[in-house]
């Protein structure tokens, strides 16, 4: 990535020209603050653009009586390069410009014996602004424009903001023109821009699309699809964002109802939508995806899902690191979630449709418990007496709470933690170890299958590169997990039937107290009463099956 370059100053020799910022006003008073060079000039039927240099302030009001009336829009330009602007109406439209009083050469080759930055001052000895790396020494403020080559070193480096004068959400902005660096600042709406460079946009209102190098842009309402070459760094609305592109990696995107189709070559930080989003898919890993309503699209990681993964195991790397939460919406996930790795957490307040896969360890798959999001709650109570002296209160919510499923299936390449619904697990369990708990209010109705254990951690340690969260499982065991089993280690239906349980190289253990049907258990499995493997039995009921 590459810092916005909107700090760089001209040299002090701008000094020299301060003669050329001094006007005199309509009462004939000479003025010595930044101004425009130029006026809004009306010319037959022709508004001429007006150019506004590095620090200058530009309005399109009018001088009446030796004061400025009928102002609709500002702006002012706190970068490096001229912009050329005209507005009316509370908008203003806004393209690189040049400084009016140089004559000569405006942005070419530099060329003789000088090095030059942008456009030229002058011809002859001016100070030469334009481009370009010429082929003799030194650095060129003296005379020559010859016809040495070189690559062009324009001064695109564009920065200024905007306010409108007419209201609320007034302020809009048009941009025209290529840039290295921009950033722009409104009251209201900025359109559609597109450039090569780097882009960073704050609008009180809406954006539109945006396309650059990197990107960063926050609205309080919307902001249309965003494609970065490079990164997108920031991306937040008060409403909704369209889809998300980025060649590398997605840092952070934030919205208050919907998100649209998100991509990333790299790495993706944080998704966020009050409502709801649609899929989402990065090359490495995804820290963070939740969603208010529903997560409307798969969700795909090349390496892990929440958590973080430190390869080499570096102790400094687990201090520092950012984990990530997983997957949550506080109604349904809808689509599949796949991490090349390992897999944090996958929460729905109601339903997780889609398939569960990692190719490390899942470390929790929970289901139910959350309420409709679209639907309100209240409360209310009340009194009343009859025609005896019977009196009665009560309380009501209008909140609906939402049932829990796990449509599934739920794969892990090596162990899988915790698996709870509040309601039926439905999908097949199946994981490369061992499987620690699987709880279903309802019944547990996929075969759950394990290549070593079901009910107790494995033998092998956790998995040393990757964590859920920052403490160290290995030190410290995978303590704190009955928020994520409530009924406990094994396979546990607490309303209804187990169905087939397979434990391939180890034991099966099936609480007691829950309903359970035996004789759909299969598979080498011991039926105990206690939570926890000790070698030796010790402390469990020792039959061995059925």
């Amino acid at each position: 990535m590459r810092p916005f370059a909107f700090v760089r100053r001209f040299p002090s020799a701008f000094t020299r020209l301060d003669r050329l910022f001094r006007f005199r006003d309509q009462t004939g008073a000479e003025q010595h603050g930044p101004s425009t060079r130029l006026g809004l000039t009306q010319l037959e039927d022709r508004i001429v653009l007006d150019a506004v240099g590095p620090g200058e302030y530009w309005d399109d009001g009018q001088w009446i009586n030796g004061y400025k009336t009928e102002v609709t829009v500002a702006l002012r330009n706190w970068g490096p390069g001229w912009l050329e602007v005209t507005g009316s109406g509370g908008a203003v439209s806004v393209s690189p410009g040049s400084d009016p009083t140089a004559s000569g050469p405006g942005m070419g080759y530099g060329s003789g014996s000088g090095m030059g930055y942008g456009s030229g001052y002058g011809s002859g000895s001016g100070m030469g602004y334009g481009s370009g790396y010429g082929s003799g020494s030194g650095m060129g403020y003296g005379s020559g424009y010859g016809s040495g080559s070189g690559s062009g070193l324009g001064n695109a480096v564009y920065a200024f903001e905007v306010w409108g004068a007419i209201g609320d959400g007034s302020g809009d902005v048009t941009w025209s023109g290529e840039a290295d660096n921009l950033y722009i600042q409104a009251t209201g709406d900025v359109g559609a821009i597109a450039i090569s460079g780097d882009l960073n946009i704050n609008a009180g209102w809406t954006i539109g699309n945006l396309a650059g190098r990197d990107v960063a842009a926050r609205a309080g309402r919307s902001i249309g699809s965003v494609t970065a070459g490079d990164d997108v760094w920031t991306l937040i609305a008060g409403t909704s964002i369209g889809t998300v592109n980025a060649t590398d990696s997605i840092g952070e995107v934030r919205a208050g109802t919907n998100i649209g189709v998100v991509t990333a070559g790299g790495n993706v930080g944080t998704i966020a939508a009050g409502q709801n989003t649609a899929s989402i898919q990065a090359s490495g890993y995804i820290l963070t995806v939740s969603a208010g309503w529903d997560v409307g699209g798969s969700v795909v990681a090349g390496t892990f899902i929440g958590g973080y993964e430190n390869p080499t195991n570096d102790w400094t790397v687990w201090q520092y690191a950012t984990f990530g939460s997983g997957v949550w919406a506080g109604r349904n996930i809808v689509g599949s979630v796949l991490a090349g790795g390992g897999l944090a957490a996958v929460w729905a307040g109601g339903e997780i449709q889609g398939e569960v896969r990692a190719g490390g360890d899942i470390w929790s798959v929970t289901a139910g418990g959350g309420y409709d999001p679209t639907v309100g709650s209240g409360y209310g109570s009340g009194m009343g007496s009859g025609s005896g002296s019977g009196m009665g209160s009560g309380s009501g919510s209008g909140a609906v709470q939402l049932t829990g499923q796990i449509t599934g299936p739920v794969v892990a390449g090596r162990d899988i933690l915790f698996i709870y619904s509040t309601g039926d697990v439905v999908g097949t369990i199946t994981a490369g170890r061992s499987i620690t708990a699987v709880n279903a209010g309802g019944s547990v109705l996929g075969s759950v299958t394990a290549a070593l254990d079901v009910g107790r951690r494995g033998a092998a340690d956790a998995d040393p590169t990757w964590r859920p969260t920052n403490y160290d499982p290995y030190w410290y065991g995978w303590y704190g997990w009955y928020g994520y089993a409530p009924f406990g280690a094994g396979v546990q239906a607490r309303d209804g039937s187990v169905a087939a349980v397979t434990a391939t190289a180890g034991d099966v253990t099936l609480g007691i107290g829950w309903r359970v049907d035996p004789g759909n258990d299969s598979g080498r499995w011991r039926h105990r009463q206690c939570d926890r493997w000790d070698g030796s039995h010790r402390g469990c009921d020792g039959r061995a099956g059925y």
